[in-house]
Parts: structure tokens; C-alpha cells; sequence
């Protein structure tokens, strides 16, 4: 992608996901699930930017550490990992908690939609997000991380964990 005056970086130039794991590296991590693991709660938009680091690089996009969640875990671990990345998109969307705000529930449907397609649009997942819809957690609620016990009970209530 070029820029008037300068040549701009794109996250998508060269081999991005050697790019990402090479950073994880750097930062003292043996993989990808290691470093998410170590950032539990954290978004996918506030591990771009702590994963692009240098100016001079290319930088790392959220959708490119969504993709890489979802493709890096084993049938074993799919599970715990789907309510982790749920946490990932959740908490970004509810700037001020659960029900708190002019469009929170948009914000919230939003993320939801983003986390159902980024995870193979499984009924497991759709049954999820409709439970947490239908538990309506209280106002101001927002999960730190998949350990929350509202993100537990809607997974056990589906047969999710």
C-alpha cells in the first residue's frame, strides 16, 4: 500500500503469521497459546498493537490473532479457547459493563457476530451467545477472562464445558 510522499507497511506483506510468531518469540514465549494465555482478557486489537512494536515493521492486525486463535488449538483445547477469544471480543464492546450506555447492545451483537464467524459458526456457539443473551448478566458486567462464572454457567448450561 503506498502513500503519497512514503511507502506504508501492511500487515499482510510478506509471511505475516512467521511475523507474529517471531514477535511472540522475542517477548519470551514459546507459542502463540503461551502468550494468550499470559494476556488473558486482553483484546485482539490491544495485542496487535503491543505485537507490532517498531515503526520500520509491518504491523500486526486483530483479525490476523483471531484467525491464528482459532487455527492454533487442538480439538482438545477448541473449547476453553472459544470462551477465551468470547472474552477477547466481549470486553471491548461493553466500554462501561453490561447494559451500561447508549449502544451497548449493539456493540455487544457486533462482537458477538464477529466471535461466532471467526470460530466456524458451530451451534455450540450459537447457543452460547443466546444464553448469555438470555441470563442477561447484571448491569455493568464485563468478564475478565473465560474464568468469569457467568461466561462458566451459560457454557455449562449448554453442555459446553
Amino acid at each position: 500500500m503506498r502513500t503519497r510522499d512514503k511507502e506504508r507497511l501492511s500487515a499482510w506483506d510478506g509471511d505475516w503469521e512467521e511475523r507474529i510468531y517471531e514477535r511472540i518469540k522475542e517477548l519470551g514465549y514459546r507459542d502463540y497459546r503461551d502468550y494468550l494465555r499470559a494476556r488473558a482478557g486482553r483484546s485482539y486489537r490491544d495485542l496487535a498493537k503491543e505485537l507490532s512494536g517498531n515503526e520500520g515493521i509491518a504491523p500486526i492486525a486483530p483479525v490476523q490473532l483471531q484467525h491464528l486463535h482459532a487455527q492454533s488449538v487442538t480439538p482438545a483445547e477448541r473449547q476453553e479457547a472459544q470462551l477465551d477469544s468470547f472474552v477477547r471480543f466481549i470486553r471491548p464492546a461493553l466500554k462501561k459493563g453490561w447494559g451500561v450506555g447508549i449502544y451497548w447492545d449493539t456493540d455487544v451483537l457486533r462482537a458477538m457476530a464477529c466471535w461466532f464467524v471467526t470460530w466456524g459458526e458451530e451451534p455450540q456457539l450459537d447457543a452460547f451467545r443466546r444464553e448469555i443473551l438470555r441470563m442477561n448478566p447484571p448491569e455493568g458486567w464485563k468478564p475478565d477472562s473465560s474464568l468469569d462464572p457467568i461466561i462458566h454457567k451459560a457454557a455449562r448450561s449448554i453442555s459446553m464445558r
